[in-house]
């Protein structure tokens, strides 16, 4: 089961000017009012408030293309599956569209294809088994889409340098 986060992101420019001062100078003193009660429940209500603050002051986010969507529907479909074996022809029945029309949604909005995509995601998911568990080597490869140790081992040594037992004694006391 994969646990997925939703795509929620504030938009803050450096430098604009606040339109609606009426509404949230008071949000503000609130703010400073419930951080300086010492309950509990006045942390909580100023986190709140910070949250409504930063609402009010976001600037508009850009319409999404329709290449960024796919690329992001991509993206999370590799991230759920990345233990699966996965071509870009798999992607393309998923997703309906030319295996060529994936790559590139994928490069112009992450800069990389799902192929390095994946690898990354896979070796990222081996690195969190490697220095919070003792499990095996081949069973961290198989774990994370790789039927191949010796691939997975020359693919990590690739990205990191080192071999993964290499990796995880460096970085790890498990033995």
């Amino acid at each position: 089961m994969h646990y997925h986060t939703p795509d929620v992101t504030l938009l803050l420019k450096k430098h604009s000017e606040i339109v609606n001062n009426q509404a949230i100078l008071p949000l503000i003193q609130k703010i400073f009012e419930n951080s300086a009660a010492q309950s509990e429940d006045g942390f909580w209500q100023a986190q709140q408030l910070f949250i409504d603050l930063l609402q009010q002051v976001e600037s508009q986010a850009p319409e999404k293309s329709s290449a960024t969507i796919l690329a992001g529907q991509v993206q999370r479909y590799l991230k759920d599956h990345f233990d699966e074996k996965i071509t870009t022809e798999d992607l393309s029945a998923i997703f309906h569209v030319h295996p060529n029309s994936i790559i590139n949604c994928m490069k112009k909005t992450y800069g990389i294809t799902p192929s390095i995509f994946l690898t990354q995601y896979r070796l990222e998911e081996a690195i969190k088994r490697l220095l919070s568990t003792s499990e095996q080597i081949s069973t961290i490869a198989l774990d994370v889409g790789y039927q191949n140790v010796y691939y997975f081992s020359t693919t990590f040594k690739k990205y990191y340098g080192v071999s993964p037992l290499v990796y995880r004694k460096r970085y790890n006391n498990i033995d």
